[in-house]
């Protein structure tokens, strides 16, 4: 997709982190301007193993749905192509909501006992826990009434952010009307069929210390999320590059790509 190489980047490594060892896989909120490709870029992944795309959900209707695959470790990551749509609903359905997304993308579920989810309880061992992949307009993640950053949502997730230029503008327009949209898809992703142990030194993994700290800052928390996420990162792009180490080149790609990670009104320009 015209401008998104390095954003398609981010979700083909985010799939892959689903895949290594003992580490929660990477999510990614996408935040842009409507029209900006958000769905379009996730809906080419939605038939990814192991990825379930919802274009509406609740907390409810995951866990009904969706209890034994995850479970069993089957799903690595839900998809929301617009997460406005789960987010339109009631106060207190919305809150359930981001809650259960708070638990199952950080310490994982393991018992609900609710009003509406009665004896959702996965099997002993089970960790319960997946990634979220996810797009929102720029507006609405500014809109005052998302009281996200009070219940550790965001810092649970990598904002990817971004805005066209004149230039990107331009070419995609030049696109359309050659109708270059027809037969375009992703190129395939493999995916590991067992979990995969990458190797990630101590030193390389120190270097992301201040880049997480950065991010934390942005968003008022102190970063050690973000310093995690960032070192699975590392270790995603170590995978899409074939190896099952982290080596000085993944940690070189992070200066690029962590340009679209800072939380605030001015987009990245693409």
């Amino acid at each position: 997709m015209i401008g998104l190489g390095e954003v398609e980047r981010l979700v083909r490594i985010a799939l892959l982190t689903g895949h290594i060892a003992q580490e929660r896989p990477l999510s990614l909120l996408l935040i842009s301007k409507i029209e900006a490709g958000k769905t379009e870029l996730l809906k080419r992944y939605s038939q990814v193993p192991g990825v379930a795309w919802l274009d509406d959900a609740t907390a409810y209707g995951i866990a009904r749905r969706y209890k034994e695959e995850i479970e069993m470790g089957k799903i690595k990551h839900l998809i929301f192509p617009d997460m406005l749509r789960p987010l339109a609903r009631a106060k207190e359905t919305v809150q359930t909501f981001i809650n259960f997304l708070n638990m199952v993308t950080e310490e994982g579920i393991s018992h609900i006992e609710t009003f509406a989810q009665q004896n959702f309880e996965l099997k002993r061992g089970a960790q319960g826990r997946c990634g979220v992949l996810a797009g929102i307009a720029h507006g609405e993640m500014l809109d005052a009434r998302h009281k996200w950053t009070r219940i550790g949502f965001l810092s649970r997730m990598l904002p990817v952010c971004w805005e066209y230029g004149d230039r990107t503008i331009y070419k995609i327009q030049d696109s359309l009307a050659n109708r270059a949209y027809i037969g375009d898809k992703a190129e395939p992703l493999e995916l590991p069929v067992n979990p995969i142990p990458v190797q990630l030194s101590t030193e390389l993994a120190a270097k992301t210390i201040e880049t997480a700290s950065k991010l934390g800052k942005a968003e008022d928390v102190y970063g050690f999320r973000k310093q995690r996420q960032l070192q699975v990162l590392m270790m995603g792009n170590a995978l899409l590059e074939g190896r099952d180490y982290v080596t000085e080149p993944d940690f070189e790609v992070m200066p690029g790509l962590s340009d679209y990670f800072i939380l605030d009104k001015k987009l990245k320009v693409i």
